[in-house]
Order: C-alpha cells, then sequence, then structure tokens
C-alpha cells in the first residue's frame, strides 16, 4: 500500500488500542521516575548490590512495555503520529532528568567545551589538567584529564556553545547538554518519519515509535547524555539526502556525512559509499562539487583550531580508538588468557595473540568494507541499496571489528535501520540487538567473556541462523511482531 492511501489523521482516543498506547506511555513514564527517585544526585550512593537488584527489572519493565507498545500501535489503522510525538517528548524530557548513572563521558564533554570557553585552550593540544588549579574548579570534573579530546572539531565547537549559557554553573551546564541531545532525539525521529515517507514505507509511523520510545537511546543519550545520536543525526540526513528525486538535494549527502565524521570519526568509513552513490545517479561533475562541499566545512570547523594542529598528539588520540574493552577482540582475548592461565608456557604469547587478533579481524572488515563498495558501483543503484549498506558496514566496523565497544554506539547506526521496510530482517534485527545491549547495565556489561558474547554475537548468530531458515523466521518474527487478537487492521504490513 502507498503512502498516499493512509490517512495521517491520528484516531480518536476512544479506539482501545490507542488507550492502551497511552497507559503504556504513561507507564513507561513512570518507569523513568523510578529510575530519578533510585539514582538521586549520586547514583554510588546506592550499594552494587542495590543498583543491581534494582536495574534487572526495571529494564526488563521498560522492554516489556516497549514491546506492548509496537504490538498495539500495529492494531491501528490510522497512524497516531501526534500520540507518538507528544508522549515520545514528555518520555525524553522525564529520561533527561535522570542523573547519569552508567557513565561519566558527559562529564568528559563538558570539561572539552568548558577548557576552550574559560581558558581558552585548545582541546586536541592541551590537557584538562594541564590547567593551573584544575581540581578547584567546579566545572571541571575527573574525566579523561589527561588526554586530548578524542571528539570531532564540529562536537568541541558545541559542547564550547553548550557551555555558555550556565555561565559557570555545572549542575545546569548537564541539563544544556542532555536539553540539546533532547532536541537532537526529536529532530532524529522527525526525520525517520519523514524518510519512511519518501520512501513510500506503509506505516512510516511504527518506525517514529520505535526509535522515540526506544530505551536504550533514552537511557543512553538522554539519561547518559552520550553524544552519539549527534552523528546519528547526521548519517540517518545523508540516506535522506541519498534517496531524494532531486539531483541538487542528493548533493549535499557528502557534507552531511562530515558533518557526522566531524561529530565522532566513525562516520567516515560511509564517505566512499554517498560518493558513489552521488557519482552512479549525477555523475562526476555532482561527485565533485559534493566532495568540494565536504571539504570545505571540514576546513570550517578545523578553523578556530588550526594554528595548533601540528602540535596535536596523534598517537594519544589514536590509542584511545584502539583501547580493547566489551568487544569481539576483547572477548577472544580474554578467553585465550584464561587458556593462558591454565596453561604458563602460553602466557608470553599474549601480546602477540592480542595483536594477531585485532589485524585479523581488522582484515576481516577491510576484506567485507571493499566487497560492499565494489557491489554498491557495479550493481544496480535503489533507493534502499544505500541504507542497507551503509548499515551493514557501521554495524560490521563497530560491534564486529573494532577493538572496543559500548551499547551506546548503537546509536550511530541503529536510526538508519528505521529506514528500512517493516518486513525488512535487517530492521527487526537492529531492533532486537537494542534490546540485547540494555542488559549491558547489569553486571553482564562487565563480564569480560560473556558481555559481547551475549549481548552481540548471540542476537547476531539468532539473525543469521533464522535468515538460513525462512520457515523459522516466519515464525518467530510473526510472535515477536504479530498484533493482539483481533480483527487484522487494513495497512497491517508484514
Amino acid at each position: 500500500m502507498s503512502d498516499a492511501n493512509i490517512p495521517y489523521s491520528d484516531e480518536h482516543l476512544g479506539n482501545p488500542h490507542l488507550r492502551k498506547l497511552g497507559w503504556i506511555g504513561l507507564a513507561m513514564i513512570l518507569v523513568y521516575g523510578i529510575f530519578i527517585v533510585f539514582y538521586g544526585d549520586d547514583p554510588q550512593h546506592q550499594s552494587r548490590i542495590a543498583r543491581e537488584i534494582f536495574i534487572w527489572p526495571a529494564i526488563t519493565t521498560l522492554l516489556l512495555l516497549y514491546w506492548l507498545g509496537y504490538r498495539q500501535l500495529r492494531q491501528v489503522t490510522s497512524p497516531p503520529v501526534r500520540l507518538i510525538i507528544i508522549f515520545g517528548g514528555f518520555i525524553g524530557l522525564v529520561a533527561l532528568l535522570v542523573t547519569p548513572f552508567h557513565s561519566t563521558d558527559l562529564f568528559g564533554y563538558i570539561n572539552r567545551g568548558w577548557q576552550q570557553l574559560a581558558y581558552g585552550l585548545n582541546p586536541y593540544v592541551h590537557v584538562v589538567k594541564s590547567i593551573p588549579h584544575w581540581k578547584q574548579d567546579p566545572m571541571i570534573t575527573d574525566h579523561w584529564v589527561g588526554n586530548p579530546s578524542p571528539y570531532g572539531f564540529l562536537f568541541v565547537l558545541i559542547a564550547k556553545a553548550l557551555c555558555f549559557p550556565a555561565a559557570g554553573n555545572f549542575t545546569v551546564t548537564v541539563f544544556v547538554f542532555k536539553l540539546f541531545n533532547l532536541l537532537v532525539h526529536l529532530g532524529l525521529g522527525g526525520l525517520i518519519y519523514y524518510g519512511g515517507r519518501k520512501l513510500s514505507l506503509p506505516r512510516p509511523d511504527l518506525g517514529l515509535y520505535l526509535y522515540l520510545w526506544n530505551p536504550l537511546i533514552l537511557l543512553h543519550h538522554l539519561s547518559n547524555g552520550h553524544n552519539d545520536i549527534m552523528m546519528g543525526f547526521f548519517i540517518v540526513l545523508s540516506a535522506i539526502l541519498i534517496i531524494s528525486r532531486s539531483e541538487f538535494t542528493r548533493l549535499w549527502a557528502i557534507p552531511a556525512l562530515m558533518a557526522g565524521t566531524l561529530i565522532k570519526y566513525a562516520a567516515v568509513i560511509l564517505l566512499p559509499l554517498a560518493l558513489i552513490h552521488v557519482l552512479r545517479q549525477d555523475g562526476w561533475k555532482n561527485g565533485l562539487i559534493g566532495s568540494l562541499l565536504g571539504l570545505g566545512l571540514l576546513v570550517l570547523f578545523s578553523l578556530p583550531f588550526a594554528t595548533e594542529l601540528a602540535q596535536v598528539p596523534l598517537d594519544k588520540i589514536t590509542s584511545n580508538a584502539t583501547i580493547t574493552h566489551s568487544s569481539l577482540h576483547s572477548a577472544l582475548y580474554s578467553l585465550y588468557k584464561e587458556v593462558t592461565n591454565l596453561l604458563p608456557v602460553l602466557h608470553d604469547s599474549r601480546p602477540l595473540i592480542r595483536a594477531i587478533l585485532k589485524y585479523t579481524l581488522w582484515a576481516a572488515f577491510g576484506a567485507f568494507y571493499i566487497f560492499q563498495l565494489r557491489l554498491a558501483w557495479r550493481e544496480p543503484v535503489s533507493r534502499e541499496s544505500f541504507i542497507t549498506r551503509a548499515l551493514l558496514i557501521m554495524f560490521a566496523a563497530i560491534c564486529v571489528a573494532s577493538p572496543k565497544f559500548y551499547p551506546w554506539y548503537a546509536g550511530m547506526f541503529f536510526p538508519l535501520a528505521l529506514l528500512l521496510p517493516t518486513g525488512s530482517g535487517l530492521r527487526e534485527f537492529m531492533v532486537i540487538f537494542t534490546g540485547f545491549q540494555l542488559y549491558a547495565f547489569t553486571l553482564l556489561g562487565q563480564a569480560h567473556i560473556l558481555n559481547w558474547t551475549l549481548l552481540t554475537g548471540l542476537p547476531l548468530l539468532g539473525a543469521l541462523w533464522i535468515h538460513d531458515r525462512p520457515h523459522t523466521r516466519s515464525f518467530l518474527f510473526s510472535h515477536l511482531t504479530r498484533p493482539s487478537r483481533g480483527p487484522k487492521p487494513e495497512t497491517q504490513s508484514g
């Protein structure tokens, strides 16, 4: 069914499924409110055991509500866009008020912004602890104080701007950073809905719901304030520009991806893919113009730091990107260390095996990446092909090949999946993947072998196994996404 055939006005709240969806939204708000009360101003005031006892039922409840809300939404024949956005905004606002309880990266962002604003220091050259009496400054916390900034020029400038309104009040600054993330979050939801309509998806409101109400996104990017959704915003924007039927609009896909790269560098791997799509659709002239616009954006945002660029310690920045943590590499290397504990004769081989594992994974990704670029160059261009390949490349790079992985990295690529059709196995896998990653808030997140194996490897192997068995796939996903009993709505898609 085409997008034009769906009435986009909201149904009256007398619809029982909309009433249930509303109650589910209120229940989600209540759960995030309980997070606020439990963690208070200091998440460490609770014992480790108390935090563990709290987090398991809390995230399981959020995941269950998220799934139940999706089931109710699929029963509705007239997409309740306004209801999804209003509740999504309120849920996001309450989630924003939860104190950072899992990561202190947000405080590191403030450090980077404040050292520019208050001290006029280049965060790529001058580390925070080089500031005299930095411990006496209430705006500076002990987070990554000995390392140069690992983020792109655009984000560092955003951090500086966000430090300005509060005039040195740390609590207000934290709120400003989170409020900015909420605006990006709502904007990204709008892009997903708009992109779904441009792609003529039968139910673009489903993608809007799956993003705005997603517990992993809310807890990591609003409660804990991670900046990955800013990069995700520009990746989705670039995809929407690529799928545009306007040659002029497609021209801006490369600059959009460059902006994402200037938030966090991982987006750089999508630039060749975007260039291929522009070249194949619009020719070398537009490819060159788009590339020059992207380079212009790079130059523009690098200008405030240009005088000291030669002094940037690139080795320290790259070493941060290759730390081993919660990844496939970490799981394999931790397993090998356990073997060497049983066989001490192998102990001295640890550094060699660690390097071999790292370069093997990188080489495998390199081969996969080149293969995807070759396909993009040779196969017929479709509006969905860029989205699918970009998603596969990002997932392979971040969740499989990278030696470092954190669950909030999903904010970089998960939103892109919601531009795929509702019945897409890749889209469904990404939604399920975010559900598994919620449990990284528990002790599983610190289990060196189990974390990647259970939270990434298990859903990935399950998806591959289901993909090879169509009957099993049909059975499983129909039970994961089918609506509750009742008449089948006319607009329901597979």
